[in-house]
């Protein structure tokens, strides 16, 4: 599940299961659940802030993607690693989350920066609950609402020689 490339030699340094009830108690969303473990790197947000926050996972701090502003969660973590992933200057150290994340009724769509959420369903006035698309071979989800992605795990690593 956790992998780069193979001309990358990862060295684990550890995995932290967060147990953060305030957020887990948030974590509720769409009632077509259907829940996804994926990944999320934070650039230069420490990944404390986001598990140690009030809040979480927060779009409200994310800049404009492919699919607009929202909280965007990979497939593969190889994709995270592309530029997504904390890096501690001191350490050397990558950081990301593997998080649990409710996609509901997700939708396909190719890339549109102007999205600031999912398209109705058809003719009605209820809306998918997520986008997913695929970038640089990996399929993402897109997430414009708070409470429907949990921090689950913390992965700390470094790439060998």
């Amino acid at each position: 599940m956790f992998r780069l490339k193979s001309s990358h030699h990862i060295n684990l340094i550890y995995i932290v299961q967060i147990l953060k009830f305030h957020l887990f108690s948030l974590f509720t969303g769409p009632s077509c659940i259907n829940e996804k473990e994926l990944f999320h790197g934070t650039r230069l947000t420490k990944p404390e802030s986001i598990w140690m926050g009030e809040d979480g996972f927060d779009m409200r701090y994310s800049q404009n993607g492919m699919w607009g502003r929202g909280t965007y969660f990979a497939s593969e973590a190889a994709y995270c690693h592309q530029g997504f992933v904390f890096r501690d200057t001191q350490t050397q150290q990558f950081q990301l989350f593997l998080a649990h994340v409710l996609t509901g009724d997700s939708v396909f769509l190719r890339p549109d920066a102007s999205i600031k959420m999912p398209p109705l369903k058809g003719a009605s006035n209820i809306r998918y609950d997520s986008i997913n698309g695929i970038t640089n071979g990996c399929t993402v989800y897109i997430l414009y609402k708070l409470d429907m992605a949990y921090p689950a795990y913390l992965i700390t690593y470094t790439l060998g020689s």
